[in-house]
């Protein structure tokens, strides 16, 4: 399947990474576990759908269709692929 939701834990530690890189800070940042604990204790644990989910999910079915049909029909070439989803 296509993931179409992110923990408020991932979101965060990944808005930390990036700030880190930007800043070029050398930050200790807390893990996956540390991070979901503290925020399954405030109950701010949310999951969230990011704005750009139609075009993820359009874009990543898309590929996932490619990658089946070319699994399953060796023979089939990218142009005869392509006329098929058309």
């Amino acid at each position: 399947g296509v993931p179409t939701v992110v923990d408020a834990a991932t979101l965060a530690l990944d808005a930390m990474e990036t700030f880190n890189e930007k800043k070029g800070e050398n930050m200790d940042l807390p893990d996956y576990g540390e991070m979901k604990s503290l925020l399954d204790e405030d109950a701010l644990n949310l999951f969230v759908t990011p704005k750009e989910t139609d075009r993820i999910i359009d874009t990543v079915s898309t590929l996932i269709a490619y990658g089946l049909n070319l699994a399953l029909h060796p023979g089939m070439d990218y142009d005869e692929m392509l006329a098929l989803l058309a």
